[in-house]
Order: C-alpha cells, then sequence, then structure tokens
C-alpha cells in the first residue's frame, strides 16, 4: 500500500515541478552551455550511428575515442541502441532512478523512524533537493540521482547482515556506475571503502577486515577493464584545475541556488561547478545527532555513514591542498588526479547527513514531550519541502533552456560521399592541455549536421584526448609545409567543411575555404567540398612563399630591437640557435622586446616559439597590456593555445596580432598562470609589422616560421 502511496506522491511532485520540462526536452537539448550539446551529441550519435559499443566515432575523426570519455553513459546508451530506444529517454531514466532512490530511502526510514508519513515526506523531499538535479543542465550522466541512494541502502543491508552475497552485489553495482560515469565509480567507492573502514574499527563484530578491500577491487577491475578496451597510452595524466573546481564551504553549507537567499548569496564565493547545498535539515540535524550519539556512545550504521562523509566533504572543497604548500600533495593522490571536478564527490555526502540528521532528529523527538514528539517531524518536513520545492523549481528552469532539435532545412548531402565534416571556425575541446577559442554557434551547428546525416566530425569536444592526437587534429588548420599527419590515415573521399556565412576567418582557415568548392547553402551556413590535394596545395603554396622570399627578407640579429634570439643563454634544448629562455609558469614573465618603438595604425604580429614537451605546459596564459604612460589602455588575457600558428615536433609557434591606439605607446606581453611551479621555455620572440620580412640565417624560414625544425 505504502508503495503505490509513494508512487502516486513521486508522480505527482515530478510533473507539478518538471512536467513542462518533459514536454520541452522531446524537441529541445535540456541543458544550454558548452556541455550540455555535446553530452546529448555524444549518447544521440552513439546510439543512431556508432557501429561499435566501445567506441564513439562521432568525433576526432579518423582516430574516434573510447566512449567513456565522451560522458556518454556506456552502459545505459548501449542498451537503448541494442533495444531502439532513443535519446529523448534518458530524462525518463533519470526520473527513474530517482524514484527508485527515493523508494529505498522511504523503507529505510520507514523502518527507523516507525513514521510513515514522515518517512514518505522525509525521503521525497531528500531526493529533490539533491544537488544532483542541476546537473540536468548538461552532465545528464551525473543526474542519476538514484544511484547513490541505491549503494546507500545495499550497505545498510549489509550492516544488518554482512555476507558474500551483498558485496558481490555491490561490486556489480558500483562497477556498472563508473559505466554511466566514473566520477559516481569513484566517489561511491571512496564512500563504501570509508564506511566498511570505519564499520571495521568501530564494529568489529559485524564487520570483518576483507569488506574494505571490496571496493578497492571493484576501482581496481573498473580500472584493468578500461585498460584493456582503450588503446591510447598518452592520455593526460594531471588534468588542471583539481583546485580550482572545488566546492566552496558557502556552496555547501549555505543555499546559494535558492531563492530565498538571492539578497546575500553576493557576500559570498560560489563554486565554478555549481551548488552544492547540503540542506538546512542536514546542518542542524547533523549537529543535534552527534550530540545524541556521543551521550549515548554508540555507533550505528546512521553514525557511519556520517563519519564516512566528513572525508568526502572536506576532499570536495579541496583540503587540506588549498592551503600553502601543500599542493604538491596532489603528486601523491595517483588516479584520484584524474578526478578535478572534485566538488562532486559531496554528494554521497549530502544523502549520508540528510538520513543520519531525520533519523537522529526523530530519536531525539522520541525523548521528549508529546508536543515536541508530533511538532518535530513536522517541523523538520516543512523545512524539507520548503528547500526541496526551491531547488527543484530552480533546476527545472536552468533545464528547460537548451537549444532546438532539428532546427536546419534539409539539404542535399549524401552522408556516404563524405569522409567528415571540418568545421571551420576549427574547434578541439577537452586534452585538458590545448583549447581552441570557442565559437558557440559553429560548434551546436557542426553537432547537428553531423548527428543527422551520420558523418564524423574532425573536431573535438571531449576529455583526457590524446595528446599526440590533439597536437595532429590542430595542424590540419595551421600553417603546413608539408601535408599534416592525420591525413594519411583519411580515404579518397571529400571532406564536408562547414563555415558561418558571416564570419571572419584567420588567414590559415581562409586559404582552406580557398581551395574548397561551393557546393551549397543551409540557412546561414555555406558548404564546402575538400579534398587531400588540396591540402597538399596549400602546403606547398605556404612551402613556396618561403623558399620565393628568404632571400629578400631581413636578416635576423641580436642587434635589432625587435627580436630576442635568447642566444647568449645557455639552454639544453634551445628551439633555434645556441639557447633558449626558461622561466617559471607560476612568475610574471615578460615576453615583449620592451625597446621597441610602436606606431598607431599599424598592424603588427608577436610570434614565438614554445616548447611543448612536458604536459601541461602549454597551459599557460598570455596576459597582453597597451599602456600610454601609467595609463592603462587596452588589456586582454587568453590561453597559449589560442595562438597556435605552427607546430613542429615539440614545440608551437604562437602568434599575436595586435595594434595600439597611438604612437609611442608601451605592450607589455606576459606569461604566466597560477599554481604549482613549472619550468617553460620559449625561443625566437620576433615582432614585425605587416608587410615586412625577416628571416633567419640557417634552415629556410620567414617570419618564424620554418620548413623544419632548426636543431
Amino acid at each position: 500500500m505504502w508503495a503505490l502511496f509513494y508512487l502516486i506522491a513521486f508522480t505527482v511532485t515530478t510533473f507539478l515541478i518538471y512536467g513542462e520540462n518533459f514536454v520541452y526536452w522531446m524537441d529541445h537539448i535540456p541543458g544550454a552551455g558548452e556541455d550540455g550539446a555535446k553530452n546529448f551529441y555524444t549518447v544521440a550519435y552513439h546510439i543512431l550511428h556508432d557501429s561499435s559499443l566501445f567506441w564513439f566515432e562521432g568525433m576526432n575523426y579518423p582516430y574516434g575515442e573510447h566512449v567513456l570519455y565522451t560522458d556518454n553513459q556506456p552502459i545505459i546508451t548501449n542498451i537503448l541502441k541494442i533495444i531502439g530506444g532513443s535519446v529523448t529517454w534518458l530524462p525518463f531514466l533519470i526520473f527513474l532512478s530517482a524514484l527508485t532512490g527515493g523508494y529505498l530511502f522511504f523503507l529505510m526510514l520507514k523502518k527507523e523512524t516507525g513514521q510513515a508519513w514522515f518517512a514518505l515526506v522525509a525521503s521525497l523531499s531528500i531526493i529533490f533537493l539533491s544537488p544532483q538535479w542541476g546537473r540536468l543542465s548538461g552532465h545528464y550522466s551525473l543526474a542519476y540521482v538514484g544511484l547513490i541512494p541505491i549503494l546507500i541502502y545495499l550497505l545498510w543491508k549489509h550492516h544488518q547482515q554482512p555476507n558474500l552475497v551483498r558485496n558481490i552485489t555491490m561490486l556489480c553495482v558500483v562497477y556498472c556506475f563508473g559505466w554511466i560515469h566514473p566520477y559516481l565509480l569513484m566517489m561511491s567507492g571512496i564512500f563504501w571503502f570509508l564506511t566498511a573502514s570505519i564499520g571495521i574499527l568501530v564494529k568489529q563484530a559485524r564487520y570483518r577486515w576483507h569488506d574494505a578491500l571490496w571496493p578497492i577491487g571493484t576501482v581496481l577491475l573498473f580500472v584493468i577493464t578500461l585498460k584493456l578496451s582503450d588503446s591510447i597510452t598518452d592520455r593526460p595524466e594531471s588534468p588542471y584545475g583539481f583546485i580550482n573546481y572545488s566546492a566552496t564551504w558557502a556552496s555547501i553549507f549555505l543555499p546559494l541556488g535558492l531563492p530565498y537567499f538571492d539578497s546575500f548569496k553576493d557576500a559570498f564565493t560560489p563554486s565554478q561547478e555549481g551548488t552544492f547545498y547540503i540542506g538546512l535539515t542536514a546542518i542542524i540535524g547533523t549537529m543535534t545527532g552527534v550530540i545524541y550519539q556521543v551521550k549515548k556512545r554508540s555507533f550505528d550504521f546512521w553514525s557511519i555513514i556520517m563519519l564516512a562523509s566528513i572525508p568526502l566533504v572536506l576532499l570536495s572543497v579541496a583540503f587540506p591542498f588549498y592551503l600553502p604548500k601543500l599542493d604538491r600533495l596532489l603528486d601523491y593522490l595517483g588516479p584520484l588526479k584524474q578526478f578535478r571536478g572534485i566538488a562532486r564527490f559531496v554528494f554521497p555526502a549530502f544523502y549520508a547527513l540528510n538520513l543520519f540528521a531525520v533519523i537522529g532528529l526523530t530519536r531525539w523527538f522520541a525523548t521528549k514531550k508529546r508536543t515536541v514528539q508530533i511538532s518535530g517531524p513536522i517541523v523538520v518536513s516543512a523545512v524539507l519541502i520548503f528547500e526541496s520545492i526551491g531547488h527543484s523549481i530552480s533546476a527545472a528552469q536552468t533545464s528547460r533552456n537548451g537549444d532546438a532539435l532539428n532546427s536546419y532545412e534539409e539539404a542535399a548531402i549524401d552522408p556516404d560521399q563524405f569522409q567528415c565534416i571540418l568545421p571551420l571556425p576549427y574547434f578541439h575541446i577537452g586534452s585538458e592541455t590545448y583549447r581552441t577559442q570557442d565559437n558557440e554557434f559553429i560548434r551546436l551547428t557542426a553537432f547537428e549536421l553531423s548527428l543527422r546525416y551520420g558523418i564524423p566530425l574532425a573536431a573535438v569536444q571531449m576529455s583526457r584526448t590524446s595528446l599526440s592526437q590533439t597536437l595532429a587534429q590542430l595542424s590540419l588548420t595551421k600553417f603546413n609545409t608539408d601535408l599534416p599527419k592525420v591525413l594519411d590515415d583519411y580515404d579518397a573521399r571529400p571532406i564536408l567543411v562547414i563555415v558561418p556565412s558571416d564570419i571572419l576567418l584567420n588567414q590559415n582557415e581562409a586559404a582552406i575555404l580557398q581551395q574548397g568548392k561551393t557546393i551549397g547553402r543551409i540557412n546561414n551556413l555555406d558548404l564546402y567540398a575538400l579534398t587531400i590535394p588540396d591540402f597538399k596545395r596549400i602546403a606547398n603554396r605556404n612551402r613556396d612563399f618561403i623558399i620565393n622570399n628568404q632571400d629578400s627578407a631581413q636578416v635576423l640579429t641580436s642587434s635589432m630591437e625587435n627580436y630576442l634570439s635568447f642566444d647568449e643563454l645557455t639552454t639544453e634544448n634551445p628551439y633555434a640557435g645556441q639557447g633558449a629562455f626558461e622561466f617559471e609558469k607560476s612568475d610574471w614573465t615578460e615576453i615583449f622586446p620592451q625597446e621597441m618603438v610602436l606606431r598607431s595604425e599599424t598592424e603588427y604580429e608577436l610570434t614565438f616559439w614554445f616548447n611543448i614537451s612536458a604536459e601541461q605546459a602549454a597551459n599557460a596564459q598570455l596576459w597582453y597590456w597597451e599602456r600610454d604612460g601609467d595609463e592603462e589602455i587596452i588589456f586582454t588575457h587568453s590561453e597559449v593555445g589560442d595562438h597556435i600558428e605552427q607546430i613542429n615536433g615539440d614545440w608551437i609557434l604562437c602568434s599575436l596580432p595586435f595594434e595600439v591606439e597611438s604612437d609611442g605607446n608601451r605592450v607589455s606581453v606576459l606569461i604566466h598562470r597560477d599554481g604549482k611551479k613549472q619550468k617553460l621555455t620559449i625561443d625566437e620572440v620576433l615582432v614585425r609589422a605587416k608587410g615586412e620580412l625577416y628571416s633567419r640565417q640557417g634552415n629556410l624560414n620567414l617570419n618564424n616560421r620554418y620548413l623544419t625544425q632548426p636543431n
């Protein structure tokens, strides 16, 4: 009977809050922003077009990518693929998980509190207050609200009667979590390990030492499976942002995302990852529950999972790594370094602390007079309902602002005629080191056309992408004097190039269009066909330009005010000449020739060679200032990777065009990035006005572009 009541209550609550969303999601992407469209596209493309269950073919053509690094929920999408399901089923599956997890919470709370009505209200409220609902706006695989509650239920049953079958069940469940999203595996595995370890310490008779080995074995099994199914060996080992993408104390303990706190939220520091508020009930109830448990001097299951939550909360705020000089401890985290969005590790703590609080408060109410026994649960219910409704309405609104599906008219495109789509401006996001500047229009357009026609993209938006493949892909649209090596794996079919009609491309991408054959237009998007010989012609033209103009160019010398050769320095591996300039990434290092006098109404280009042999080296920023005396005229900052002009072995040529507003204004360009120290190396800094030609003696080169690497 209560199961039916719960189903009705959950269904009514869902459709009162999210009813409009279900209609919207039938022909719109649930979430806006960079990740929403990509995570929708990868799921849909894998279901409709991929020929493999474990390899995604929709991006990074011709290489593709392991499904796990595309955030496409492989265990879910493969089931949908096999049974003929659709991407539009995903929201319903997310709510089905919430229904399941909430009902398991109801069963636990009903037994622990003895009050079915209160258990129903509390379980529903906890589920709908979950910070995971915020992931409906983009990270859909992290929005399965019911998964962690399933683990907590299994841990609760295991606590009552430990046995091998329950450990095996939890292993299977958590292992499957990893194939929805690895974060779910890791946060669940850590929570399981902490629960078992604390249980061993305080309940020796009930727990056995090997209970703590099961979560470790589960994670190892997943890692082994992943390694065996993944052929890539040069993925980034230390993604940037472990501390940057943490939660803040305010985002956990204050309702920054709830309407009633809008007037105060600007006074506190939010998290870049979103809101992770655990709720007023959890905060007050945990403090009350701790006092109650201390007086009882006993540890039950709820005390154990409360204690297991504490390390997860500390990890989610990057404690102690954000303390001075303790960031060096990150080097010893092993595989955990891959999980840079550590704010998400608060998810298990949210559920555990709310359960501990509700049960603790109920037990405390039971020790008081009759009026408190009646009014206490009512007050707690009111607080839970109030906050969960506010949070749910906010989550529903943010997951109802995505782009419409099938917004482009049909075009006469034969999918079999083209081997891939090359969008211009080109985008590549996800190597953790190199990232192109984002053009949302072309990115969303590329996803839609690729999905509609089943043509893979040469572009990339994924995570932990192979570093060698990244450089190979980026070289396709850079300055080349030979055929880009990535084209060795292409076939003879043309490439479909798509470009917005009204956009101004950079010089290298414009050269690609000049070689392409116009084949049509849909809406405000121009379509071109490009062949491999076209790329060869572009490379030959660049080569001929260097060869034919080198003799007429000015010879670079160390005495020139617009040139820094660094040949006077002693460096182990300079790009050209005898030396290069080494410095720390975390320092503020000037690279612009300060003796140069600049003129207004003149187009300049700053170029320099940057060494990328060390991982994360290119994850640095360029800080640009133009000043008139002490007055700041212009300030911009960008990523080093935004300015790649040419790739040559372990070096990239960076190009920064600029102009000054007035004669004599000073320009300052610094390289810097906050974080731990890392040695960077640059060489051959050149500033030239448009039309000027310069060449260094030795290898064939012009304006800092080289046919081959000098050293």
